[in-house]
């Protein structure tokens, strides 16, 4: 590949990461806690039933603790 290809292809790649970057943390701190406030507990299950059955896995979320809010990652 040229050196000026590959340079223009870095760059797009960090463009792409951090475009997905923003929209996970938009997810994050923005959609979902506004989903969790105006959902209910059974509207919830249901969205997650979906999502789990468009998957085509389960989704096992039963974390034994929020690992991203311990003190081992600040």
């Amino acid at each position: 590949m040229h050196a000026d290809a590959a340079i223009v292809q870095a760059l797009q790649l960090k463009i792409l990461a951090n475009a997905v970057d923003n929209y996970v943390r938009y997810e994050e701190r923005v959609l979902f806690p506004h989903l969790e406030n105006i959902l209910t507990a059974e509207q919830l299950k249901e969205v997650g039933n979906k999502l789990q059955a468009a998957a085509g896995v389960a989704c096992n979320d039963n974390f034994a603790d929020e690992f991203w809010k311990t003190s081992a990652l600040t």
